[in-house]
C-alpha cells in the first residue's frame, strides 16, 4: 500500500534544502572575498563595504538564535489569536465609552 505524500514534510525539506544551498553559496562567496582581500593589490577596497554587512548579518543571526532558544517559534499561531482577542476587547471598551449605561437614569 502506497503512503500518501505529506505536503508539509515535503515543503519543509525543500525549505531546508534551499537554505542549505543558499548558505553554501554565501560561505563560498565569503571565502572568495577573504582570498581576494588578502592577495590582491587593494585588500581594503571592498572591506569597508563588506564589514558592516557581515556585522549586521551576524547580529540578525544572534537575534534569531536568541529567539529560538527563548521559545518564540514554538507556537507561531497563538499571537494572531491574542491580537484578535485584544481587538475584541478594544472594540467592547470603545462601545462602553460611546454608549455608557447609567443605572441612575
Amino acid at each position: 500500500m502506497k503512503r500518501p505524500i505529506n505536503i508539509h514534510r515535503l515543503v519543509s525539506w525543500l525549505v531546508v534544502l534551499a537554505v542549505a544551498i543558499g548558505g553554501a553559496t554565501f560561505l563560498y562567496k565569503l571565502v572568495e572575498f577573504a582570498n581576494t582581500a588578502t592577495h590582491e593589490d587593494m585588500p581594503g577596497f571592498a572591506l569597508v563595504s563588506v564589514v558592516p554587512y557581515l556585522t549586521a548579518t551576524f547580529g540578525f543571526l544572534l537575534l534569531a538564535i536568541w529567539a529560538f532558544l527563548r521559545g518564540h517559534f514554538r507556537d507561531i499561531e497563538q499571537p494572531k489569536y491574542d491580537m484578535l482577542d485584544q481587538e475584541r476587547e478594544y472594540d467592547l471598551a470603545e462601545q462602553q465609552r460611546s454608549h455608557p449605561t447609567d443605572p441612575t437614569a
